[in-house]
């Protein structure tokens, strides 16, 4: 394997979960373990002698920490989680370097070119036993999009208020926000959906003659000549049917 990052990953968390019943000098013969892996690319060999001097230990601690945390193959001690993290670190390197010879790398936004992540959920989760953990943990990188608004039909909140059965008359709500470019005040309009409830909640349905009427909460009452949903203001808005005063 080529060269690595200097640095080495320590996932805080896993690392703490994984090793919350060591003393204090196994946490120390654990880590310069670990370290000493990193460094030497996961060839350590399997001379438990030395490795305990190499973790300043004794041998009974340092062989229950390779026992505990790596396994043996073929002569020599591995660690898969650690393995694991050298590869991502070689991949970051090599993308770099790629990057660097083009001239820079890639938008910060394309995760995929710039470190060779792979975008969306991953197909396994790493087995986080404690033969296979390491101070080291993978998680995925959560990409966030950043919700873009699309301005509504009528016919979707007429849709939306019948679903909700509420007083709101659809065509005033559309012309309201189509005359103010749909824009909350001076904010651009993020979710129509969020202010058709608002209107709901306030009762900001105004009847023509430009009087408002606030309840404090909607009354529905069913209309005599089509079963539809009388609003607050007397009027049926399926067939226009108006209660008698």
């Amino acid at each position: 394997m080529a060269k690595v990052d200097i640095w080495m990953p320590i996932y805080i968390s896993d690392y703490l979960r994984d090793t919350e019943e060591l003393s204090g000098s196994e946490h120390g013969a654990y880590l310069l373990l670990l370290m000493h892996y990193w460094v030497n690319r996961g060839e350590i060999g399997c001379d438990v002698d030395r490795l305990a001097r190499v973790c300043r230990s004794d041998v009974q601690t340092c062989s229950f920490i390779l026992g505990y945390y790596f396994s043996l193959e073929n002569g020599n001690y591995r660690n898969k989680r650690a393995d694991a993290e050298m590869i991502k670190a070689e991949n970051r390197r090599e993308a770099s370097s790629e990057n660097g010879k083009k001239g820079g790398r890639p938008s910060i936004n394309n995760l995929e070119k710039t470190y060779s992540f792979p975008v969306g959920i991953p197909r396994e989760n790493l087995d986080h036993n404690l033969q296979e953990s390491s101070s080291s943990s993978s998680s995925p990188i959560n990409i966030i999009s950043k919700k873009v608004f699309k301005k509504p039909t009528i016919e979707e909140i007429k849709a939306y208020c019948d679903e909700r059965k509420n007083s709101i008359d659809p065509h005033r709500f559309f012309d309201h926000y189509e005359s103010t470019g749909w824009k909350v005040g001076k904010n651009p309009m993020k979710d129509w959906q969020a202010a058709i409830r608002t209107w709901e909640k306030n009762a900001f349905d105004k009847p023509s003659d430009g009087r408002k009427i606030i309840i404090e909460k909607p009354v529905y009452r069913t209309c005599p000549k089509c079963s539809g949903i009388i609003n607050n203001f007397g009027f049926c808005k399926d067939c226009g049917y108006e209660l008698p005063i």
